[in-house]
């Protein structure tokens, strides 16, 4: 079958994704026995990229994919996932999750009206889950989030799957992507427990400790959501950024742009290959 043509095909062209088989631990090993202190400061501790020679390096602010006018605002496209330094100095845009659909946060510029791209693909680099959409007239920069659907098969543990989100050019915009891997890995049983009678911000201290970010960044965005105001949460929120190295975005606002809802309307979908 034909692959279909997207605007993530033709970034793909440039060979940013590679095919290939990732090789990750099949279960993340805990330390030891977590007793946290409620008022302990977060402790990011990222993990070693993967020994996958396959896995593309991935890009974690979006500059333009060819010449283009300069971007209206001040802030670039950005993900949320720290750039990890691997055995050779190289940086890696990647992560860890327990979440059979993890959601991804995203930096998003002033970019009104603008199409946008969001696709997941396996380690064969074969399209399991497209989004199409268009930013609101009214949009303004800022922090947004974008997850996997409920009727999306979970994700495999200890597989490498590749995410890439693309801004297609606009009279006042060049085309722009970020891209980064997400491995989906179990949670060690000695976690479970502690997990289990934590509160929501110990949660995220225990997903951080033990190089689950995706996890980490998911809660405590979901704290920011439901207790705006709260300063413990606001402190949190700033401290884990700038353990990431994000902090210069970590005043921007939460957005409510990239729901399921809105991601579904305008052609999400989850395939199980475009050969």
């Amino acid at each position: 079958m034909k692959r279909t043509q997207s605007l993530i095909y033709c970034l793909a062209a440039g060979s940013l994704l590679v095919a290939g088989s990732a090789a990750w631990p099949s279960r993340l090993q805990a330390q030891s026995v977590i007793s946290l202190d409620r008022s302990s400061a977060f402790r990011l501790v990222l993990p070693t990229p993967p020994k996958d020679p396959r896995a593309p390096q991935g890009r974690q602010k979006g500059g333009s994919s060819r010449g283009g006018s300069a971007l209206p605002s001040v802030y670039p496209l950005m993900a949320l996932v720290p750039a990890t330094t691997g055995p050779n100095q190289e940086k890696f845009v990647w992560g860890l999750t327990t979440a059979e659909r993890p959601v991804l946060w995203f930096m998003m510029p002033e970019l009104e009206s603008a199409p946008v791209e969001f696709v997941l693909q396996d380690e064969h680099d074969r399209y399991i889950h497209r989004a199409n959409f268009t930013l609101p007239s009214s949009f303004s920069q800022g922090l947004v989030q974008i997850g996997l659907p409920e009727s999306m098969p979970a994700l495999a543990f200890d597989k490498r799957y590749t995410w890439t989100l693309a801004v297609a050019a606009t009279p006042r915009h060049p085309t722009m992507f970020v891209q980064g891997t997400i491995y989906r890995v179990p949670l060690a049983s000695s976690l479970k427990e502690p997990i289990g009678q934590a509160t929501e911000l110990e949660k995220v201290a225990i997903y951080a400790q033990y190089g689950l970010w995706h996890d980490a960044i998911a809660t405590l965005a979901q704290l920011r959501q439901t207790y705006p105001k709260n300063a413990q949460v606001k402190t949190a929120w700033a401290d884990l950024l700038k353990q990431a190295q994000l902090d210069e975005i970590a005043n921007q606002p939460l957005l409510p742009c990239c729901t399921d809802e809105l991601l579904l309307k305008n052609d999400g979908k989850h395939l199980r290959s475009q050969d």
